[in-house]
């Protein structure tokens, strides 16, 4: 390893030429670097517009912290608690079972909830908070975004699911197909489990499940600005991808700061007679956050 003895240990597996490198060079290297960062942060959280509210940060991992003086002397730094976390829970490194996790002020959004289909290459998270999901954000109706819900629903949620008036009846159309692919593979499976003296085995949700979760949707029009909590305003625009898909423009407030972060679920589908194209002028020219 490189240290303050042993700047240049040919064993060490880094070790790729022969560089007057020292342990102290990588050291200030460093500090330099983090103090670069930490102006970065500064001109991006404090010197914004209107210099109406100042904030105190401290970053966990390299203990960087802003101070009454780093900022120009205020004579008052606000401390502002800002909780909102996103987490994905699907469709990262791959484009199937799409599924993002919003926590704000101690309540819970899922934005999508879909089933993983193909091979299994990457596993999907399972959703920590089944039972205290409050509210579904759908933003279309394709199963890798939506096929999972009613096993959320089989888990316990039993809040609304927001959609667009078409994505709302496509779904009452493809979720119960699913839950009959569901039941017929496990019907296939127990037919050879038994004869080999397999386990017993179990879909992931039947039938059921299905017409229950249907029971949760709530239509919604396009361009329409809806508030689904006393913290958080939704709308949705079609993206041009099927009939009633969406992206999903949501607005959280937290400790008097508003913040608005866009869903663009899948983008486009071109040359389609009824599909309408896909606007994406206004995601660029007003939007500060858009998750992909």
């Amino acid at each position: 390893m490189i240290g303050p003895d042993n700047p240049r240990d040919i064993a060490d597996p880094w070790y790729t030429g022969d560089f007057d490198v020292t342990y102290n060079d990588v050291l200030e290297g460093c500090t330099a670097l983090l103090k670069e960062i930490k102006k970065e942060l500064l001109k991006l959280f404090f010197y914004t517009k209107h210099l109406k509210k100042y904030y105190t940060l401290k970053h966990k991992k390299y203990n960087l912290f802003v101070t009454k003086a780093e900022i120009g002397g205020i004579n008052k730094i606000e401390r502002k608690c800002v909780s909102m976390k996103i987490t994905f829970l699907g469709a990262a490194h791959e484009v199937t079972g799409s599924c993002t996790l919003i926590e704000t002020n101690g309540k819970n959004i899922l934005v999508d909830c879909g089933l993983e289909q193909g091979a299994d290459i990457f596993e999907n998270q399972e959703i920590p908070v089944n039972q205290m999901i409050l509210n579904v954000l759908l933003t279309h109706a394709h199963i890798d975004h939506s096929g999972n819900l009613p096993l959320l629903y089989k888990n316990g949620f039993r809040g609304k699911i927001y959609a667009t008036n078409e994505t709302s009846d496509l779904c009452e159309i493809m979720l119960p197909d699913s839950a009959h692919i569901q039941e017929t593979e496990a019907k296939w499976r127990n037919r050879k489990a038994k004869r080999a003296g397999r386990e017993e085995y179990v879909p992931i949700y039947d039938m059921d499940d299905t017409i229950g979760v249907l029971q949760q949707f709530r239509p919604c029009n396009y361009d329409e600005k809806i508030r689904i909590l006393e913290n958080v305003e939704i709308r949705f625009h079609d993206i041009g991808h099927l009939l009633g898909s969406s992206c999903i423009e949501i607005w959280i407030t937290e400790s008097g700061i508003t913040k608005k972060t866009v869903f663009s679920g899948d983008v486009g589908n071109t040359n389609q007679p009824i599909i309408k194209k896909t606007r994406l002028r206004f995601m660029i020219r007003t939007i500060p956050i858009i998750l992909l």
